[in-house]
């Protein structure tokens, strides 16, 4: 199985060039290698904010375009698609899923061509995160995708914050990819 990966593209007012760029290079990639999937592992926009029309606009635009293509499009939220930072806050992902993405906020296993795949979404809640990250490896997954920080990971000078790679059971899976990188 091929899964083309992007994640924290951060999309804002103020780089929506740079995201042309981005999604023209992402179609023709995607073009020449056939991915079964392709899966951006969180943080689609950059501002908490109740989100401005123009990233709206922009990113239901690039969905249908990657899925007019003939591609799978799996957004996982991360901390950035919430549209505050409050616990309670709500995600914008479901006008993704109308553009025609299939979006994740929560966890779930996901079987593609034989291969579990565990989905596991931002939450700001450590302890549920946790949680969360045990009932998905009681399935025995393959392959481990999610957005969070790795406290044994370093990225932009931070160290030690987040879940470590025991709690969210990178040994129990073939291969683990994540996203929150800035």
């Amino acid at each position: 199985m091929k899964i083309l990966f992007l994640s924290d593209t951060q999309t804002d007012r103020s780089n929506l060039q740079e995201s042309d760029v981005m999604l023209k290079h992402l179609l023709a990639v995607a073009d020449k290698v056939k991915p079964d999937l392709i899966v951006h592992l969180g943080d689609a926009k950059d501002g908490y904010d109740p989100i401005s029309l123009v990233i709206v606009k922009w990113w239901v635009r690039a969905v249908k375009q990657i899925v007019a293509k003939g591609h799978r499009f799996i957004v996982l939220k991360g901390n950035h698609d919430r549209i505050s930072q409050s616990v309670e806050s709500v995600d914008w992902l479901d006008i993704l899923a109308a553009a025609g993405a299939v979006v994740y906020t929560q966890p779930m296993i996901r079987d593609q061509m034989g291969i579990k795949i565990a989905l596991l979404p931002f939450t700001p809640n450590a302890k549920q995160e946790i949680e969360w990250a045990d009932s998905l490896v009681v399935h025995q997954p393959d392959i481990l995708l999610f957005h969070t920080a790795v406290s044994e990971g370093v990225a932009n000078g931070f160290s030690g914050l987040g879940r470590t790679t025991e709690e969210l059971h990178f040994n129990k899976y073939r291969a683990c990819f994540g996203g929150h990188y800035h």
